[in-house]
């Protein structure tokens, strides 16, 4: 039986597919499985993968369209291994990732490492810090955040806990996904090295940074602490996991989405927002040490906009 698996949803990826496939099939480490599962584009993505892949280490399945967080489970449940791991479609791994974060993950339930942002010719390290305790309370407070594709998981594991995606989000299912995992392991190692690209647009920057997203972080957040509360870890981990939510993560991320769009608001527009949220962002309480103070400069600088005559 192989050792991986490498799980990759796709979607309408007829310009990136080949290069993420490829970026799998030339890793050092060379005992994995494959899953491709188209999840009902309509572009040429199938056509491109039946008539360029042919290697017995690639599983390859199509369903109709049911979105990334179906499509990723689906690949969880196909996956026989004992570890599993995701690759976006439009990413790629570094050759020796696979190799890298086996060789380190031990007795632990995941290891996790960095990645490199990827845009036209340019190569920029998502520089992060990386943590092994206290690891779910560093990254609700943003102290480190791999992306999807920075993660090998014992599969196990995932079934001991029915860690799955939510497939009623549709925004911040792979971060509530990763939580979870955090929040259930016993042991959590990282490889020190950036070993993931992450593929960056105008199209893509825009989405992530759109004011919109702010409903759907707060839905993603909040069915996060809910499932923290039904859990079954100890009272006092989960006041302290909650309460990081409630006073940083959640006014974090209105502020933090209010400022990347502060040149296009009016200064009506800010106020109607911050009035919406009012009981989120009075919640703040400055305990994220230096990012706390960054947080509280940039509100300021939103109330002197809000205030301004315009």
């Amino acid at each position: 039986m192989s050792k991986v698996s490498v799980i990759i949803p796709i979607y309408n990826k007829e310009e990136y597919i080949l290069r993420s496939i490829k970026s799998v099939l030339n890793q050092t480490f060379n005992d994995f499985i494959l899953i491709l599962i188209n999840d009902g584009s309509t572009d040429d993505t199938g056509k491109i993968i039946k008539n360029n892949i042919n290697d017995s280490r690639v599983l390859y399945y199509e369903h109709q369209n049911k979105g990334v967080s179906y499509t990723r489970n689906k690949g969880i449940e196909l996956a026989t291994t004992p570890y599993i791991t995701f690759l976006d479609a439009d990413d790629e791994f570094h050759p020796e990732f696979l190799e890298k974060m086996i060789d380190s993950i031990g007795s632990s339930d995941v290891v996790y490492c960095g990645y490199q942002i990827k845009k036209k010719e340019s190569l920029k390290i998502n520089k992060m810090n990386f943590y092994e305790n206290n690891a779910l309370k560093n990254f609700l407070n943003n102290k480190f955040s791999p992306n999807t594709d920075c993660w090998l998981i014992r599969k196990d594991f995932l079934d001991k806990y029915n860690i799955r995606f939510s497939e009623d989000i549709s925004w911040g299912e792979d971060k509530e996904f990763f939580a979870k995992v955090l929040l259930h392991s016993k042991k959590v190692k990282f490889v020190k090295d950036y070993l993931t690209y992450y593929y960056t647009d105008v199209e893509k920057s825009l989405s992530e940074n759109n004011l919109g997203k702010i409903n759907k972080d707060i839905v993603w957040m909040r069915k996060l602490k809910k499932y923290i509360l039904s859990s079954n870890i100890a009272s006092l981990e989960k006041k302290r996991i909650t309460k990081t939510i409630d006073t940083y993560r959640l006014p974090a991320i209105i502020i933090y989405r209010i400022n990347s769009n502060l040149d296009n608001l009016s200064n009506k527009e800010v106020r109607n927002i911050l009035k919406k949220h009012n009981s989120i962002i009075k919640s703040f309480r400055p305990y994220n040490g230096i990012r706390s103070l960054k947080l509280a400069l940039f509100y300021v600088k939103i109330l002197a906009h809000a205030l301004k005559w315009r």
